[in-house]
Formats: structure tokens, sequence, C-alpha cells
């Protein structure tokens, strides 16, 4: 288990504790439709506990209930990886695809800005001079994605198996 300093703890930490976790319980490898379904009612539990907390604002709860909705998800994720999903490209390939949400062109921000107006979606869109993008987002802070974003396609990281025929029937690889 991790001694170093919690100055020094990183994510890829926390991920490989949350691995070392789950197969220490014998839930690395759990990877049936049904375990995936437990493991999402986890997730569930664990995301109301965060509401909960920010309902009756409790900051201790709030971050109790976001780090273990990151521990609950780790361990879908270690499931899925178990049935030969690459978790490795569709986190890269997401991050990617997210960054892309930010237009570099002025015009494409404002046509996008234009199109949700005309939807009657009330948009701000501003400019990071960091990045040097555009940010377009709605009233409740919600980034929207601009009118030439093309969506990340994850199906190349799903074992054909799984893909063709979904959870049920997968062998299951306890």
């Amino acid at each position: 288990m991790n001694k170093m300093p919690h100055n020094d703890y990183t994510f890829d930490d926390f991920k490989i504790d949350v691995y070392a976790f789950n197969e220490i319980a014998g839930k690395d490898k759990a990877a049936s439709h049904l375990d995936l379904c437990k493991q999402f009612a986890l997730i569930t539990e664990e995301l109301k506990e965060l509401a909960d907390g920010l309902s009756t604002n409790n900051p201790v709860e709030v971050l109790d209930g976001v780090v273990d909705v990151l521990v609950t998800g780790l361990g879908l994720l270690q499931k899925l990886e178990a049935l030969g999903f690459n978790s490795q490209k569709a986190l890269y390939d997401t991050a990617a695809n997210n960054l892309s949400k930010y237009p570099i062109q002025e015009s494409i921000a404002v046509l996008t800005a234009q199109k949700f107006e005309a939807d009657n979606v009330n948009v701000s869109v501003t400019y990071n001079s960091t990045y040097d993008l555009f940010v377009i987002k709605d009233e409740q802070d919600k980034v929207r994605k601009p009118v030439n974003f093309v969506s990340n396609d994850l199906s190349s990281c799903i074992p054909m198996f799984v893909l063709s025929n979904g959870f049920e029937g997968f062998p299951n690889v306890n």
C-alpha cells in the first residue's frame, strides 16, 4: 500500500490503489453483465451521497462523495479492462474529443452561438487567451459543442465479441 506523503500522491497513484483494493477484494475480474450492473449501482449510491452533501451544503460529504464516485467509477473501468476494453485509448480519445469542443476560430464560435440562439438556448462565448480558443457555455455553465464538432467513436476500444453481442453471453473471466 501507498506510504508516500499526500503532497506527492498523484491521480495515477490513486488509480493504482483503487485497482489494488479491487484485486484484494477479488472484484477486479468479475465482469459479467450482472457484475457491471452491481458496480453501476455502487456508483449511483455514491452519486446520491454526493447529491445529499450538495443539498445539505456539507463540504465533507461533497468531497467524500466525489472521491467515492471516482473509486467506484474506476472499479467499473477495471472490470471493463478485464473484458478486454482498451480504456487507455478510450480515455485519450475522449480527452482529445472534449478539448475539440473549444473552437480556435472566432467565426465558428459566433456561428455556434447563433445556432443556439435560434434554438432558444442562451449561450455565452468567451475567449480563453491562455489556450487561444473560444469557450461556449449555456446558462447552466455547460460547455456546448461547436457547429463543426465531430463526436468520437469508441467502438475500436471495445472487444469485437462485446461490440457485436453486448455483455450477455460474454465469457465470465472469473
